[in-house]
Parts: structure tokens; sequence; C-alpha cells
């Protein structure tokens, strides 16, 4: 697995890349969350944070290889100089 990170002023871009069986992460159905975790399957926790935190997140299967693009816009904050 590979990872190509992007920054740039206003946002933030990582991609990986990995030879394994095909998956999409974004075709999976998000995990119930008001069930108690004893009441709930193992696993999709990861993915459900991803898609909190990114404001974009793309998937493609090219070559043999999954690619998943996460995209993060970070605010514009103003720095007043003293």
């Amino acid at each position: 697995m590979t990872f190509h990170v992007r920054i740039e002023c206003d946002s933030v871009g990582v991609r990986s890349v990995d030879d394994g069986t095909a998956f999409n992460p974004l075709d999976v159905p998000a995990p119930p969350t008001l069930q108690a975790p004893e009441d709930r399957e193992i696993g999709g926790l990861g993915i459900l944070l991803l898609r909190k935190m990114a404001d974009h997140m793309s998937y493609e299967h090219r070559d043999g290889c999954n690619i998943l693009t996460l995209e993060k816009t970070c605010p514009k904050q103003d720095h007043e100089q003293t």
C-alpha cells in the first residue's frame, strides 16, 4: 500500500493505492450507530469516520489497484499581524 499526500493552503488530499482484492468502501452501508456496541457487528466504524471527516471521497479500481482518494477543505483563518 502506498499513500500520496497533497497539502495546499486551503485543502489536504490523501490517496491510498493498494493491489488487494477490489473493495469499494463507498458501497458499504453505514453501520447502525444507535445500537449498543455489544449488539453491533464488528467493523465499519473506520469507514464511517472517514466519511464524516472528509469533504469528498472517491474510489476507483484501475489496473488491478484500489485507489481511494480523500479531500478535506481547510477553513481559512484570519491571521492578524501585530
